[in-house]
């Protein structure tokens, strides 16, 4: 591996050599991206762009808020509790989680809890359907959840406080600041959720009394421009959590859990005449202690140290081509209760071309090489792209070969670790079509992904649950998207989405569903704003799913908000507000699962100065 980080480092150093001689100088936009790719080279796949209005109406747990607005299906054990996610029929691994250009899924089991997230921490996220392995890395079949902080030079300053309390003593509480001058860009958030959880399971007199929760996060970033070309960048982030975990109605819980996670990344970005080079330097860290009786002072642990090297850089080399590549390097070292001490070293480099001409038609090839310490990783391509045949009607399409390595769960966990794991490989198509009339815009994508060795958690001849390489899975299936914004008798806004998704995930064995697949699952919201006073009603429908020796049934819940401004000036605007989550809901109780909590209110108030 050290030729690896070598070989990238020279390259580095070469590249942004040659690029200091460019000289004219083309001035930086006053926002500062930390992810172009995602805006770049994204065409041809389905988006959800999640803005500050529909993250202000949601639960701030990010599960919540992309389960009421995203096609992404959720497997939770309780509200606050761990949340796994199912994107195109794929499993929880599948879906990668990028920060700021990263990709944070955990290295200890291959996926990122969503209950541990604070939605209010980002200016931006945006959900991406369709493989993206040669962006993105390993784990991104289903999709890519994006999570983004935005830095403005010369910006207003501003400061936004919220605090909300509801049912079962829920406190939840955040304050953001942002400042900005010609040199310096600044943004601070902070934010507590904490509840003591303690419901009654649906008609029952049974109270959840092991499902208190604290979540604490900090998120603090930072950019300087060191001149007109360059800006140094930092992004930091902190997650605290303790929770407990909740029982089912027969088998009561004692257990506790607490987790640390800290992000930190280094980013220089410098651009010139017609080319721009960017080198992140980036350090992520996850510990965790379980405790099987809270009580007691004994535990488990597990932990990762992961540290990278990204050297990035795109080139326009006409109005239609431009030309994008990337090399990074990563070293992981893990410890734990039931892994010992494992470690894994991964080099590679990925090329994009993309095609533009004349706002009609965008397309994007992409191919990546992975060099890894424990496995061969497999060439990664894929293309993607956009054909705008009419002012209303476009066609997308994406197409890719992705993978996702066995995770240090996977291999060391003991007892259940399997050595003789091997990579996933994965490969998909996407056919989309987009309208887009002004008020209304619709789109409907079919998919179809072929996955070999997919990696499954079963139960063994021993009873021992334990990962094993599935021989073939299909899935396929339809996404369908509608927005709609009107204004009626000039001062009432109206406006509504809708998401519906079809999902057949067939093990080619045995020709079942997958376990924690629904094949019908859909969400709607509705608002209206009239004189500063909004409203807002949505309402989630998860179709049937597969579970070991059982099936839980289809159910829905829906959610309602009401804001009213009290103060509304230049200087000030200040809203108080209830949200009513659970106000019809008919999920269905299975002893082998946590049932989600009644009916319970919040009352909000909100800041901005």
């Amino acid at each position: 591996m050290k030729t690896i980080y070598s070989f990238i480092l020279f390259l580095a150093l070469g590249t942004s050599c040659l690029q200091a001689q460019d000289v004219p100088i083309t001035q930086l936009k006053e926002v500062v991206v930390a992810d172009s790719r995602l805006q770049k080279f994204s065409d041809g796949h389905q988006k959800t762009e999640l803005k500050d209005s529909i993250l202000k109406k949601n639960d701030p747990l990010l599960a919540n808020v992309l389960g009421f607005n995203t096609p992404i299906y959720f497997k939770q054990n309780g509200y606050g509790m761990v949340a796994s996610p199912s994107f195109r029929g794929t499993n929880a691994s599948h879906t990668a989680v990028v920060w700021n250009g990263i990709n944070v899924n955990s290295p200890l089991n291959g996926q990122v809890d969503f209950n541990t997230i604070n939605a209010l921490n980002y200016d931006a996220i945006t959900v991406k359907s369709g493989g993206a392995s040669a962006q993105y890395g390993t784990g991104a079949i289903g999709g890519s959840v994006h999570l983004g902080n935005e830095l403005r030079f010369n910006a207003k300053t501003h400061t936004k406080l919220f605090a909300g309390y509801g049912s079962f003593n829920t406190l939840n509480t955040s304050a953001k600041h942002h400042l900005s001058s010609d040199k310096w860009a600044f943004s601070l958030a902070v934010n507590q959720l904490q509840s003591d959880n303690d419901y009654k399971y649906l008609n029952t007199n049974q109270i959840n009394e092991n499902g208190a929760f604290s979540h604490t996060g900090i998120n603090m970033n930072a950019a300087h421009r060191l001149r007109e070309n360059q800006i140094l960048k930092i992004y930091h982030q902190t997650q605290l959590g303790e929770r407990e975990f909740s029982g089912t109605l027969t088998a009561p819980s004692r257990s506790k859990y607490k987790d640390l996670n800290l992000k930190t990344q280094l980013h220089l970005h410098w651009k010139h005449q017609k080319a721009t080079s960017q080198i992140r330097l980036v350090h992520l860290f996850e510990k965790y202690k379980y405790f099987e009786n809270k009580q007691s002072d004994f535990f488990s642990f597990g932990q990762v140290n992961t540290l990278l090297a990204r050297y990035e850089w795109e080139k326009n080399i006409s109005q239609k081509w431009t030309l994008n590549s990337f090399l990074e390097a990563t070293h992981l070292v893990g410890e734990g209760s039931s892994i010992e001490k494992p470690n894994r070293s991964n080099g590679g480099g990925t090329f994009l071309v993309k095609y533009k001409n004349l706002d009609r038609l965008n397309v994007t090839l992409q191919a990546r090489k992975d060099f890894n310490s424990e496995f061969s990783s497999p060439l990664i391509f894929g293309t993607n792209g956009e054909w705008q045949i009419s002012n209303n009607y476009a066609l997308r399409w994406n197409a890719s070969r992705n993978y996702n390595l066995p995770t240090f769960n996977d291999l060391y966990w003991q007892p259940g670790g399997n050595l003789e794991l091997i990579p996933e490989n994965s490969y998909q198509i996407d056919i989309g079509n987009a309208l887009d009339f002004n008020n209304l815009e619709t789109a409907l994508h079919g998919f179809l992904i072929k996955t070999k060795d997919m990696i499954r958690w079963l139960p063994n001849s021993n009873g021992i649950w334990s990962p094993v390489n599935e021989d073939s899975v299909t899935i396929y299936g339809l996404e369908y998207k509608l927005n709609y914004a009107a204004t009626f008798f000039q001062k009432l806004q109206f406006s509504s989405s809708l998401n519906y998704s079809f999902t057949r995930s067939i093990d080619d064995t045995t020709d079942l569903q997958l376990f924690y697949v629904p094949k019908h699952r859909g969400n709607v919201n509705i608002d209206f704003y009239y004189g500063g006073v909004r409203f807002s009603y949505q309402q989630l429908y998860n179709g049937a799913v597969r579970v070991i020796g059982n099936e839980l049934k289809d159910y829905t819940v829906a959610n309602a908000s009401l804001s009213i401004p009290l103060v509304n000036k230049k200087a000030l605007q200040t809203t108080l507000g209830i949200r009513v989550q659970n106000l019809y809901n008919t999920y269905y109780e299975n002893v082998a699962f946590r049932p989600m909590p009644n009916r319970n209110y919040n009352f909000l108030l909100t800041l901005n100065f």
